[in-house]
């Protein structure tokens, strides 16, 4: 589990993550659209920690982004959780070594993937207008601001986990089998 010091950190990273996305770079417009450094939180936790700890803190982050957004409020969180997870457990699978290279590739791929993932989400939930042409703009401009916060964004989640003992949910299940065996 956490020690207190971590979630003190893990929360003030969010928090802090959340006021420059909303005063600083929701001001940054290229082309119509923003980097997205919500998204770029649970996409390198996922590389840095796994798959639990991506889900994790893309719940937190989900839910810290889905406080300012005009979109319904969960959508941000279910999709986090979704790409923090699925990062997290595809980088572990595909690179194996900690390679600076691997870790901004697996960044940008994470915020391209979760950028047209939130919008599958958000088209078949009902919001009009997500799939249209302003999307590749979108996920581009997104994917762009992935390769420019991840060494950052790693450097910060290396200082607020550090103190990490051991994170996990509960116990894991033998591989192959039930637990009951």
């Amino acid at each position: 589990m956490f020690e207190d010091l971590t979630w003190l950190k893990v929360t003030g990273v969010i928090l802090v993550s959340m006021i420059v996305q909303d005063v600083l770079l929701n001001q940054i417009v290229i082309l119509g659209s923003h980097p997205d450094l919500m998204l770029v939180l649970p996409v390198t936790a996922g590389i840095l920690g796994g798959a639990e700890v991506g889900a994790f803190m893309g719940f937190f982050a989900g839910i810290a982004a889905d406080l300012v957004l005009p979109t319904p409020f969960g959508l941000s969180a279910l999709v986090f959780v979704v790409i923090g997870y699925a990062v997290g457990s595809f980088v572990a699978s595909a690179f194996g070594h900690d390679f600076y290279s691997a870790r901004v590739l697996g960044t940008t791929l994470g915020c391209l993937f979760g950028t047209l993932f939130q919008a599958i989400v958000a088209a078949f939930i009902g919001q009009p207008g997500i799939l249209n042409s302003q999307l590749i703009v979108t996920t581009a401009v997104v994917g762009l601001g992935g390769l420019v916060f991840a060494i950052p964004v790693f450097r910060t989640w290396s200082w607020a986990l550090s103190d990490m003992r051991r994170f996990s949910f509960g116990t894991r299940m033998p591989s192959g089998g039930s637990a009951l065996r």
